[in-house]
């Protein structure tokens, strides 16, 4: 309902040729879609159509790390004068639909994995686990005004799209942390609801929504970690999304770039 198996991958072109086998109809999945009769990787050789596309440097007023604003406005900027783009910028003024989502995802998993899971929960990640164990709060009731919300939120972003044909946003507004850190420095562990999706803002509100998103490297931190620039289509524009981002992997290679090695 929420999360949506997808490839990752270190080239646009991979990632199209997966979409390419993945995508169809299947008997074992209820949700999975027709064939579009069409190749994504075939749509990443075609040279861009002209695009509409829309920046929005933020959402939901959250603070960007001035590092990662940087990067990405120099790619939005290169983009704009070497692709056959018309650049709309201006900061969307959504609100965020955190809630909504905690309400879902807590809800979702800790229904359909807490009854098999309850007697283990010492034995599961402590995240894990307590998501378990906060789904037992959440009613009927509040599920459904859930999805509620989340269906006028996604008419919100779906509307967007009658003008303009891609959004694209940073990744994250963070650079990277610590790895044995659940959460940024500046946001305490154990803080109530899915702490992932509180420093990952941008990603998940498009799970809500449906609409199909990648993200690719724009850029460079000075330690020479990515910086991500986030792709977003109008609902079941897949080849719309990878199309435009091979085109700006070709503006801005970076599968060459190799992290040095510690020893």
């Amino acid at each position: 309902m929420l999360s949506h198996a997808g490839p990752m991958t270190r080239t646009v072109r991979d990632s199209a040729l997966l979409f390419d086998i993945l995508s169809g109809p299947d008997a074992r999945d209820h949700q999975a879609l027709p064939d579009k009769g069409e190749s994504y990787l075939a749509r990443c050789n075609q040279p861009l159509k002209p695009l509409r596309v829309h920046f929005s440097p933020t959402l939901f007023d959250t603070p960007v790390s001035p590092a990662i604003a940087s990067r990405v406005k120099q790619a939005v900027n290169l983009l704009a004068h070497a692709l056959p783009v018309e650049i709309r910028t201006e900061t969307l003024t959504w609100q965020s639909p955190f809630e909504t989502f905690n309400t879902l995802w807590t809800g979702g998993r800790g229904i359909a994995y807490g009854a098999a899971l309850a007697n283990q929960l010492d034995q599961l990640d402590p995240g894990f686990a307590d998501l378990i164990t906060r789904s037992a709060n959440i009613s009927l009731a509040d599920y459904l005004a859930a999805q509620k919300q989340r269906a006028a939120f996604a008419n919100q972003v779906h509307a967007l799209f009658d003008d303009v044909d891609l959004l694209i946003t940073p990744t994250l507004p963070i650079l990277p942390f610590a790895a044995d850190r659940h959460t940024p420095v500046d946001q305490p562990e154990g803080e109530s609801g899915v702490e992932w999706a509180r420093w990952t803002p941008f990603t998940w509100p498009f799970n809500l929504s449906g609409n199909p998103a990648a993200t690719l490297p724009c850029g460079f931190t000075p330690e020479g970690l990515p910086v991500g620039l986030q792709v977003v289509g109008r609902r079941y524009a897949e080849g719309d999304v990878l199309q435009f981002c091979a085109a700006l992997e070709a503006l801005m290679p970076w599968d060459q770039h190799l992290p040095p090695v510690i020893t």
